[in-house]
């Protein structure tokens, strides 16, 4: 991160914590709902997400207006996510776009379509690439895309020299793999966040028969803290954000900042403090009335049971004033 980019994340963080005026630091921006997967805890592979949702979709023009307008308000990072980014045909000219105004985007992909597009990606700051375990688990729980794939666009990312790192999420199917996945990290010299399975409002059926017991979990989280201690750089997460997690899926309380600091754009442009929740009320857009007024009428979040997502975590330690929840990433972001 930039020196300037340090001191304005600096001044948003006091501004927040003692002025009360909120101020995202970061955005993640779910580009598109449509997703080629049928990933096993999941549902955005699903027929009620079916490419009928791209005429929803807002235009290439509509998401310049608003990264305009995020960059006028001082934007330091968005996060694309989905579905999978790379279903747009204009992904590399809103990362482009992005960054000609002084954002640094990042995004979230399975990796399968990585490769044949890679040079579309110059501009991007970090890519997140989905790994699940080997091959064999990776592709019982990934339907759709092969182990080969995701390895084949982290080496189209290591030859353009496009920053990239791994996004595992924990299952009974690989709690007890994740060894094999820093293996791989430590291969291509990058780091990997760990992140528990969270029971989504529209995805709860699915993705409660992938959950590990409890206590394959809190092995597997000592395995990483105790990883940590010995000085593996390979993982993402924090030593506090590692311990927040050890007793998933009751966690410990931690105020979010959620619609405060961080919030989350979907592909109509709807703005809303956190998409993890049902949220049963009109939400703000961002075509209507422009970024500034829709992110000004967000409401603060009740009370939820807390989540276990990285990018989450380190951002409310960050509010806290605990400022190693950042260390792990610094080199490559």
């Amino acid at each position: 991160m930039k020196f300037k980019d340090k001191l304005k994340l600096l001044n948003y963080v006091l501004k927040a914590r003692l002025l009360k005026v909120p101020h995202p630091l970061a955005i993640r921006w779910n580009i598109t709902y449509r997703c080629s997967l049928n990933c096993i805890y999941c549902n955005f592979g699903n027929t009620q997400y079916s490419d009928t949702l791209e005429a929803a979709e807002l235009k290439t023009k509509d998401i310049f207006l608003i990264l305009r307008q995020l960059s006028d308000f001082g934007l330091i990072t968005v996060s694309f996510s989905g579905g999978e980014p790379m279903l747009r045909d204009d992904i590399g000219d809103i990362i482009t776009y992005c960054k000609g105004r002084g954002i640094k985007p990042e995004m979230n992909s399975s990796g399968k379509f990585i490769a044949s597009r890679v040079k579309e990606l110059k501009d991007i700051a970090l890519l997140k690439l989905s790994l699940d375990g080997p091959e064999g688990i990776h592709e019982l729980t990934r339907k759709g895309v092969t182990f080969k794939e995701l390895i084949k666009a982290a080496d189209a990312c290591a030859k353009h020299n496009i920053r990239f790192s791994f996004s595992t999420t924990i299952t009974k199917y690989n709690v007890n793999y994740l060894n094999d996945i820093l293996d791989i990290a430590h291969f291509y010299k990058t780091i990997v966040a760990f992140q528990p399975l969270t029971v989504f409002y529209e995805n709860s059926q699915c993705i409660k028969e992938c959950f590990p017991s409890q206590k394959e979990f809190k092995a597997a989280v000592e395995m990483l803290m105790q990883e940590k201690r010995r000085g593996n750089k390979h993982i993402r997460n924090s030593s506090p954000g590692l311990s927040y997690i050890l007793n998933w899926p009751k966690y410990k309380r931690l105020r979010c900042w959620a619609g405060k600091v961080f919030c989350v754009i979907e592909p109509d442009g709807t703005l809303s403090p956190c998409d993890r929740i049902n949220h049963n009320m009109q939400l703000p857009n961002c075509l209507s009335g422009g970024f500034k007024k829709a992110y000004e009428s967000l409401v603060t979040l009740k009370e939820c049971s807390g989540c276990g997502f990285c990018g989450t975590i380190e951002l409310n330690f960050l509010m806290a004033f605990n400022f190693s929840g950042t260390n792990p990433i610094r080199k490559y972001v």
